[in-house]
């Protein structure tokens, strides 16, 4: 029996299997498939034919391809954020391709920065060597980050000192009783740094936010009570 693997060049030897042919020059690639291999061969010199059916050892099957992008983010005007991807599955190696590309450093890496000038939904599609592709989206959103908006269950935001130099002190008055208060810090990129829910603040709230390991720069204190929410911007130094 002549195997696949043993070429013999005065010989023609073509092998079908999923489809595919094989000829001289592809003899010995490595190809994907599963269960038996019918190897069917053609003896030129003596026309003869032969067929038979033979077990080979192969690469398992793949699982499916798949990628994951970061979570949506919201940045500041005039900001910037780091969009990610992670694939999983499939057969390495990856191509990546991010779009629309206008306010994208690059298109074609597993990560690249976003600088939209509005609200902007992205998309990454990876490609894997066997070109399967899978896709998955990341919306970036513009904050408004020019001061303080008005929230109506809020009397009073205190938050000194500003600049702060990493310790952080906040003080809320509320018009009401309240039963849920989301606070949350955001970088200049729109990037969550610290979160805490109070779940029964009543009429006041006071706290302490420890920001002395986050980096010098421009951050946000959000203040969300139901589906409404208040901002403050301040300095790190």
């Amino acid at each position: 029996m002549i195997d696949c693997k043993t070429f013999i060049p005065e010989y023609l030897i073509i092998c079908y299997f999923c489809g595919k042919s094989l000829n001289q020059n592809t003899m010995n690639k490595k190809f994907i498939f599963g269960g038996a291999l019918v190897l069917s061969f053609v003896i030129s010199q003596n026309l003869v034919t032969a067929q038979t059916i033979i077990t080979i050892a192969h690469d398992p099957q793949p699982t499916a391809l798949s990628v994951v992008a970061t979570n949506d983010v919201g940045v500041c005007p005039g900001g910037s954020t780091v969009l990610g991807s992670t694939p999983a599955g499939g057969t390495s190696p990856y191509s990546y391709s991010w779009t629309p590309t206008g306010s994208l450093s690059s298109s074609t890496n597993d990560t690249t920065t976003a600088s939209p000038s509005s609200n902007q939904t992205y998309t990454i599609t990876v490609t894997d060597d066997r070109n399967c592709t899978s896709t998955d989206n990341v919306t970036v959103t513009i904050l408004d980050c020019s001061g303080v908006e008005q929230l109506k269950e809020v009397q009073a935001l205190n938050l000194y000192p500003i600049p702060t130099d990493g310790i952080l002190n906040f003080g809320l008055t509320f018009t009401s009783k309240q039963s849920n208060t989301l606070v949350q810090i955001f970088n200049s990129n729109g990037q969550l740094v610290m979160s805490k829910n109070y779940t029964k603040p009543d009429m006041e709230l006071k706290d302490v936010f420890d920001l002395s390991s986050a980096s010098p720069g421009n951050y946000m204190f959000r203040i969300t009570i139901g589906n409404n929410s208040m901002t403050k911007s301040f300095i790190v130094k």
